[in-house]
């Protein structure tokens, strides 16, 4: 296993033990992760998982920041740029560009 896959796979089982208490306690969240689990291409079970962890989230407001840690943690692939534009004649060019 290359190093940055072994990175991402640590990653997300530590974020997995963090969850798993809470979605093994609530029925809706572990039967929406048991059908993603069963059909990952289905959007209505992949729907139905992130709306149960949303809920999950949005509940306990210290497992959320924990997650949110856990998923920026050693992240070098991942970059937040923020533009602001402001004038008559400015021009945007990228896959959001309006």
């Amino acid at each position: 296993m290359q190093e940055v896959g072994k990175d991402t796979w640590q990653r997300a089982k530590a974020i997995w033990e963090k969850l798993s208490p809470k979605i093994e306690s609530k029925e809706a969240a572990k039967e929406a992760v048991e059908d993603f689990a069963k059909e990952g291409n289905d959007k209505d079970a992949e729907a139905a998982f992130r709306r149960q962890l949303k809920k999950i989230l949005d509940a306990d407001e210290i497992l959320g920041k924990q997650v949110k840690k856990l998923m920026e943690e050693n992240n070098p692939t991942s970059t937040n740029v923020n533009v602001e534009q402001t004038g008559n004649f400015n021009q945007t060019a990228g896959d959001n560009a309006k």
